[in-house]
């Protein structure tokens, strides 16, 4: 075996040992999420974290994110069995019924108001992203669908 061979191998194993990182699952910490979405003071401050959401800021951290989704429980208009105004138009474009390429800009505006009633939805998110895909807007579809892959 060569030198260089030799050096590039254990270099390769080297990184995979350095980059080995275990993945594991925290409970998210309510009491903690509660206090801080409720300081006006701090960066997890509901009020500013949801217009940042609302303006697709890219800068939004993981943990933003997390207090955002999970500090959703705390805000009034928080209702889980809550359905949209128009649930049933966009249950039709869930179910693909009778959807075609005229079709996408309504369901886009369709999702972007049912985000509007909840910023949170991750479903409409991931559809929204996929509507923008096959109305070959990948630059947003990539976008949202990030957004939603940090929650």
């Amino acid at each position: 075996m060569s030198i260089k061979a030799f050096f590039s191998l254990f270099f390769l194993i080297l990184l995979t040992f350095l980059h080995a990182q275990k993945m594991e699952f925290k409970a998210p910490d309510y009491t903690l999420i509660q206090k801080n979405i409720e300081d006006k003071s701090s960066e997890f401050y509901y009020p500013k974290l949801l217009k940042r959401l609302k303006q697709n800021d890219t800068l939004l951290t993981s943990n933003q994110y997390h207090h955002l989704y999970y500090g959703f429980t705390f805000q009034k208009e928080y209702k889980p069995y809550k359905t949209g105004k128009k649930a049933e138009e966009v249950a039709k474009y869930y179910r693909g019924e009778g959807i075609s390429q005229k079709d996408l800009s309504k369901g886009i505006q369709l999702f972007l108001d049912a985000l509007d009633e909840n910023p949170l939805d991750l479903r409409a998110m991931n559809y929204i992203a996929y509507l923008y895909h096959l109305n070959n807007d990948d630059a947003t579809a990539e976008k949202l669908q990030e957004i939603s892959m940090d929650y």
